[in-house]
């Protein structure tokens, strides 16, 4: 298997030599550029994490981000600056608008320790095994969705309180018969291009519905299972009946169902998102507001559907312990969502120390890898005892 690829650009030979000696020591293939007109050339290697200076001769970094936008780049990105932090955080938002991915933000002069960690949290999330570089073809998933080799993983949820196990969120991956364990980056988009969406949705719906059963380790269905939604299905009014009828073939009961939606989800139709979000309420499901606070649209989202559970995305949980913006963000989402009624859902924990700040400004649950990663059901009896053993030690 390849090594992920890390491109740092700075002007700065000093800079770039610093960062790829910690980018080799983790195990990455590194690329150094002191030029940025040269990135159309690096884009070729497919980097996984790109480091980059804002303030570059030639192109600077807003145009090399509008750049690395307008050619679909799915780079984690960190950025670099020597200027103010509101100037970094600013960037960082502007970035996020782009469709870019924000790996966080490293402010000049740089400090080793900070370099190491935040390589650290992307070499986790890089490359995971067996993804495949490139999207298969188009009549492999075909062939997929018929022979049922998608499988879903599940990654924990726990109260932030008691720190015990309240849900688990459904993420789907794909056993490619020679490309091994496919996750949804490798798929999605390409479900969603061909009008796959909802028969991938159905799939996930159907493994799900056999697999949850939170009484085999002894936990009441009060154990929730959240499931995504691509934008299609907030497009077919037949949906919410089409939900229900699997359930009903599977002798399911809704209790305890929720389906994420985004917001850019919603914003495709509004009024008919509206229609079918709130058929979906009154049959019983709950609806999570997934990624809060990356859209323009949050508060007259919030203010129209009938939401009943609020994720703040992970791109201000994972530098809440570093970035006062971004404990500001949380804190003022998790009193707005209480306001509401709402549940908040903080994902995107990776340490301990930030579990604990987000359970003190007021999130309710927490799910990242600090907690646990993604597994397949039959495991989560082995983690679900080992947390709460650990739990009841601390």
């Amino acid at each position: 298997m390849t090594s992920p690829v890390l491109l740092v650009v700075d002007d700065e030979p000093m800079i770039c030599a610093l960062v790829a000696r910690v980018g080799i020591a983790m195990g990455f293939d590194v690329m150094t550029l002191n030029d940025s007109r040269e990135i159309p050339r690096a884009l070729d290697r497919s980097p996984s994490v790109i480091v980059l200076d804002l303030s570059m001769p030639g192109f600077d970094g807003i145009e090399v981000l509008r750049y690395l936008a307008e050619h679909g780049t799915d780079a984690a990105i960190i950025l670099m600056s020597g200027f103010d932090h509101r100037v970094l955080t600013s960037t960082s938002r502007l970035a996020v608008q782009l469709g870019l991915t924000v790996g966080g933000v490293l402010e000049k002069p740089l400090r080793l320790p900070a370099i190491k960690e935040m390589l650290r949290a992307q070499r986790s999330q890089t490359s995971p095994p067996g993804e495949a570089p490139t999207p298969p073809p188009l009549e492999e998933f075909q062939l997929a969705l018929a022979r049922h080799e998608l499988e879903l993983h599940y990654q924990p949820q726990v109260d932030l309180r008691t720190r015990r196990w309240v849900g688990v969120e459904a993420l789907v991956r794909w056993r490619h018969p020679s490309r091994g364990l496919l996750y949804p980056n490798s798929f999605v988009g390409m479900a969603e291009q061909n009008g796959l969406a909802l028969s991938l949705t159905d799939e996930v719906i159907d493994i799900a519905l056999r697999e949850y059963n939170p009484r085999c380790f002894g936990y009441p269905t009060a154990i929730s299972l959240a499931i995504n939604l691509p934008p299609v299905a907030l497009t077919d009014r037949g949906f919410p009946e089409q939900v229900l009828h699997r359930l009903d073939a599977a002798g399911r009961a809704v209790a305890g169902i929720h389906f994420e939606v985004t917001e850019t989800s919603v914003a495709e139709n509004p009024a008919l998102a509206l229609e079918i979000l709130t058929r979906l309420r009154l049959k019983g499901f709950g609806l999570a507001l997934d990624d809060f606070g990356t859209g323009h649209s949050s508060m007259e989202i919030l203010y129209d559907l009938p939401f009943d559970e609020l994720k703040i995305d992970l791109q201000f949980v994972r530098v809440i312990d570093k970035d006062p913006a971004a404990r500001s963000i949380v804190a003022n989402s998790a009193t707005l969502a209480r306001e509401l009624g709402l549940t908040v859902v903080a994902e995107g924990i990776e340490t301990a120390a930030i579990m604990d700040i987000v359970a003190s400004v007021g999130a309710d649950v927490g799910q990242g890898y600090h907690i646990a990663r993604p597994m397949q059901w039959s495991a989560l009896g082995d983690w679900v005892q080992s947390w709460h053993a650990s739990d009841a030690t601390e």
